[in-house]
């Protein structure tokens, strides 16, 4: 990219003057100069987060294929200040900056508000959604931008041990880049194997399958925020296949700290969580959680077939759009001209359409009961260790595919 402003961006006289006379911009211009292509980027990452369909990777397309305006306006802007190639490049930079940080903190509200799902399928869907089946949406979006101010300040006191680890002195990145295929085939592998999927094929035998902590040993008052969810009877839970349910009754059994034996009169149930929880034999619990069907070795495949070709689905869609011959040539350009390789700008619609109209049909399709949103201005009540442990984990998870090349 460097190489391409060089010979085609910047007149060749102003190139060669930065050449003659490197010593560019004072500190605090190229700091002024940032910030101002950084405010763009703001402005961009407020467009980009709270509409649905728009991604920051469609951001730096765009930046790169109008590269040339882009660099016309910092020269015009700043152009006195005699800056070097480097610095147009960084200050240009600077707005896609802007517009992943303003991203991250936006992007939350269009998934809470837009993608809530029905009723039935409460329990298996992101932490968000169930605040805001419960009313506490706007509670949900308040702990996402917490975590993203500060996982910000984690990421920024991160920055000088990533580039010593990353590079000199120990050069990871170099050492393991012959390997990142197999790291990703193994991740790949253990994401299908895990996958469960929703069994519609046997009725026979229900289980109730529980969100921890949430759908466990709820209070009275907590379950009557559910509206139209009604405690019901272990004989009655075959009517119900597939949805939510709340069930009252004594622990019989537990086997392992992710099941136990729910016992009602002479009635018992299988109760499956989603995290470890121990509980005592005796003990009586209030669940809330989904009917499903005993499922049988072919419900147990289907879901990882499903997602095995899923996988290859995309692969093949990858592989069209940018190995096809003739594909991207023949397509038609608004831009006549393009600074980019064609096959990356099919990127453009293709992350419109994998990461918003996909999340605005599944909206269209399902047809959620949202409760009224409570709105409190106090902060909320969760643990330190917890809001500690969410923002390391956040932040290293979304840090180690950046490392390696996303």
């Amino acid at each position: 990219m460097i190489d391409r402003i060089r010979e085609s961006q910047i007149p060749a006289k102003r190139y060669q003057k930065t050449q003659q006379f490197p010593s560019g911009m004072d500190p605090l211009t190229l700091l002024l100069a940032a910030s101002v292509f950084t405010l763009i980027g703001v402005c961009a990452g407020i467009a980009t987060g709270l509409i649905p369909g728009l991604h920051v990777n469609n951001v730096a397309l765009a930046a790169i294929a109008i590269q040339g305006p882009l660099i016309s306006l910092a020269m015009l802007l700043f152009g006195w200040a005699d800056p070097t190639v480097e610095e147009i490049l960084l200050i240009v930079s600077t707005l896609i900056i802007g517009n992943v940080v303003t991203h991250t903190f936006l992007d939350f509200i269009p998934s809470v508000f837009l993608g809530a799902p029905e009723g039935d399928t409460a329990l298996s869907i992101l932490p968000g959604h169930r605040l805001l089946l419960k009313g506490l949406g706007y509670e949900a979006v308040k702990l996402s931008a917490f975590g993203s101010l500060m996982s910000v300040f984690l990421a920024l006191s991160m920055i000088l041990p990533l580039r010593l680890v990353m590079g000199s002195p120990l050069y990871a990145y170099q050492k393991l880049v012959g390997v990142i295929f197999y790291i990703l085939l193994i991740v790949v592998t253990m994401l299908i194997l895990t996958e469960r999927g929703d069994s519609k094929t046997s009725r026979r035998r229900p289980y109730l399958l529980c969100h921890v902590p949430e759908g466990l040993m709820m209070s009275e008052e907590e379950a009557e925020e559910l509206e139209g969810i009604q405690p019901i009877g272990i004989s009655e839970l075959k009517k119900h296949l597939h949805q939510a349910v709340i069930v009252d009754g004594v622990v019989s059994n537990q086997e392992d700290m992710q099941s136990f034996q729910l016992s009602q009169d002479k009635a018992n149930v299988a109760v499956f969580l989603d995290a470890k929880a121990s509980l005592k034999v005796g003990a009586k619990v209030r669940v809330l959680g989904i009917v499903k069907g005993r499922m049988s070795l072919s419900s147990h495949l289907l879901p990882k077939g499903l997602a095995l070709g899923v996988f290859f689905l995309s692969g093949i869609l990858g592989y069209i759009i940018l190995s096809t011959p003739g594909f991207a040539q023949n397509n038609w350009y608004p831009i006549p001209q393009l600074v980019m390789d064609k096959s990356m700008a099919s990127f453009f619609p293709l992350f419109t359409g994998l990461f918003g109209i996909s999340t605005l049909l599944i909206s269209l399709m399902d047809k959620p009961t949202i409760p009224a949103q409570q709105i409190n201005d106090e902060p909320p009540k969760i643990a330190g260790w917890r809001k500690t442990r969410a923002v390391f984990s956040g932040t290293l998870a979304g840090t180690l595919p950046a490392c390696f090349g996303n």
